[in-house]
Parts: C-alpha cells; structure tokens; sequence
C-alpha cells in the first residue's frame, strides 16, 4: 500500500510539473520587442512622442501624406520622460515606424519621415530584443509676421502656398516692442508654421499701406517679416483742363483694376492736398500701367506709373486733343 501511495505522489508531481511547463510555455512570449529611444536632431531625447507602426508601405505612406497617423497602424506607443518606448512586433515580418511629436518650445512639427523607418523581417527573430534609436527633425519651419509701427494696426494678413489659391486670414493687433528679433514665443506677433515651400502673402494695414511678396519656408528655420515701413505708395489722378461734358472719366490701372472714376476737375493737384475730386488709391510698389476713358470714350489717356516706397505720384489728366 505504501508504494502504492509512493507511485501515486510521483505521478501527481510529474503531471503537476507538465502542467507548470505547458503554462510556463504559453505565457513565454516568443515575440520580438523593439525598445525606442527617441531624439531630436541636437541629441536630446524627447519625451511624449507618438510611435506609430504599420504592416506595409502603403498604410506608412497614406498616413504621412494625410497626417492622420492613426489610421491603419498595426500599434503604436507613446515615449516616456526619458524619452522611450517598448512596442511589440511579429518575428519574420515587415514593418515601418513612423515618430511624430510637436515641439512646444519651437512651435515645430517633428517627424522621422526623411530619415526612414523601415524594419525588415530579417531583422526580426523570436525572443529578441533590439535597441533602436530614432532621430526626429523639423517636418516645417516659422514665419513671423510683426510690426513696430504703432499707427497701422490692426494689418489683415493673408498667405497662401504658391501652389495653392487657398490662403489662410490672420490679424496682427500688437506692437512689437522689443529691440531684438522676435520668437515664437513673443506676444504682439502672428506666429505661423508651415510646410517647407514658397509662399505668397498680402498684407493690409489700418492706415492703407499694403505689402506683397513671396517667402520661401524651410525646415527648422524662422522667416521673419517686418510690417513697419510702409512698402507702398499712392496714386493720385485728377483732371486739371478736361470739360466737364467728358464726366465722368473711368480709370484703370493694369487693364483689370478698375479704381473708380472721376467727376469734377481741378485747376491744380499736389500730394499735400486732399481733395474729392482726386482719385486716389494705396497700391505695393512697382510699375503699373494706367488707362483713362472719358464718358463717351471719344478721348483716351494711358501711360506709365513708377510706384516706390512711401511715394505719392500724381497724374494730371490733360485736355484732349
């Protein structure tokens, strides 16, 4: 009886011990791990960004070109304080890692996409562990718009990509006051960043002057623009000799700009003067063409106006011949 009990309790031991390494076994992840380290292009390791990692190039591809990152990853993971990040992967598989974060401090979006994220399944075998660390750099840059002018606020900007007819509206409504170059983080501006490319914007002040230009953006750099000088002139044209039987005279400048007209002339017109019976308009400087037609569009002036900075060009209509 005794043997009897002896062979039971080692028979019991064995088949608890299968048991303990069948479940030892099941839980014993065979899957690699991929532990991320994740810096900026200084070295210094950036915390709370998002690790997102996808099974084929054309979700990877989709998600940089949509910004949606989310969208078809196969997992993803968030960077602790020190900057790291575990995200478990399959053995033998393909996949790309893509790290996106926004620096606060810069104002910058921050991204591997030029660095590349690819992961070959070769690379990947059971029970591994592997070490990687993932560089982010400026995905775009800033552009600052400020003025230390204190009679033109508020100045209504708008900027659009030259590729693009879809411009964004913003409105600067403070006086930089500062002796330095303003920052991203200075009060007073209107801080934008934007893709790297070439931009056009056109800018309108309180008082009437205007600034036109374009801007080329690149990656982790600040472009600034300094809405304080005036880079605009005014145009004035009255007619000094002209019969009132030839009122109104329409005029246009560049075939397309029809400014208004004139209706009462004048004896004589200077840029000191303010007079109703001048017609007036702000314009960017550079050369603009003008074109003037009388009432029955029996007579008809042209010419030539060279505009600069600041500047006021007056132009007398004439008596027709």
């Amino acid at each position: 009886m005794k043997t009897f009990y002896y062979i039971l309790s080692i028979f019991v031991a064995i088949v608890l011990a299968l048991i303990a390494c069948k479940k030892e076994e099941n839980n014993f992840n065979v899957n690699p791990i991929i532990n991320i380290t994740v810096v900026d292009e200084q070295g210094t390791t950036v915390s709370g960004a998002t690790i997102s990692v996808y099974e084929n190039d054309i979700d990877y591809a989709t998600a940089i070109l949509t910004r949606n990152f989310s969208a078809s990853r196969f997992t993803s993971a968030i960077s602790d304080a020190n900057g790291k990040a575990n995200v478990q992967l399959i053995a033998g598989k393909e996949f790309y890692i893509l790290v996106t974060t926004f620096d606060n401090v810069r104002f910058l979006n921050l991204s591997n996409i030029s660095l590349g994220g690819y992961i070959s399944g070769n690379d990947l075998k059971q029970r591994q562990t592997l070490f990687l660390r993932v560089s982010v750099t400026p995905d775009d840059g800033n552009i600052i718009f400020y003025t230390t002018a204190t009679n033109k606020l508020p100045i209504i900007i708008n900027l659009s990509n030259t590729i693009s007819s879809n411009a964004t509206q913003h409105t600067l409504t403070g006086v930089y006051g500062f002796t330095d170059v303003p920052t991203v983080k200075n009060l007073n501006t209107v801080s934008l960043y934007r893709d790297q490319g070439t931009y056009r914007y056109f800018a309108k002040s309180a008082d009437g002057c205007i600034w036109v230009d374009t801007l080329t953006v690149i990656k982790g750099e600040i472009k600034l623009v300094n809405l304080s000088k005036c880079e605009s002139g005014t145009i004035s044209f009255y007619s000094s000799a002209v019969n009132d039987t030839l009122m109104p005279i329409s005029v246009r400048i560049n075939t397309v700009d029809s400014i208004g007209s004139i209706s009462n002339s004048l004896a004589a017109y200077t840029c000191a003067n303010l007079n109703n019976s001048a017609l007036t308009v702000v314009r960017y400087k550079g050369l603009y063409n003008y074109f003037i037609k009388s009432r029955s569009g029996r007579c008809v002036w042209t010419g030539t106006v060279s505009l600069t900075a600041d500047a006021c060009v007056v132009v007398p209509i004439e008596v027709c011949e």
